[in-house]
């Protein structure tokens, strides 16, 4: 075997491995901060419940050019404006650039 094979092998092994660890987890709790960013990038969501993440941030980032943007900033509004419970569904292996987790959805509880 030469050595760029060998190379090839151990960076797809890594790569699967990684894959392997990541998940999307959930946290539920009430909605503390909500937020669009200085440049209106997306939206900031912050909870009343600590994340199960290792990013730096406490909130939860979803871009403007998520398909469901639109709908989460309305859902998590609605929630902060009635003091309802939301729980966030975000990746908690990749951070933003900001250290945030990537929020992927939210429902909103009782």
């Amino acid at each position: 075997m030469n050595i760029q094979t060998y190379a090839f092998l151990v960076a797809g092994s890594l790569l699967l491995a990684a894959i392997a660890d990541a998940a999307d987890v959930a946290t539920a709790g009430k909605p503390l901060y909500v937020g669009t960013g200085i440049n209106g990038e997306g939206l900031y969501v912050s909870i009343d419940q600590r994340l199960n993440s290792p990013c730096k941030s406490t909130n939860v980032f979803m871009a403007t050019s998520a398909p469901q943007y639109k709908e989460t900033f309305s859902m998590v509004l609605l929630a902060l404006s009635e003091g309802k419970a939301i729980t966030l569904y975000y990746d908690n292996v990749i951070c933003t650039g900001g250290g945030n987790p990537v929020l992927l959805a939210v429902s909103v509880g009782p």
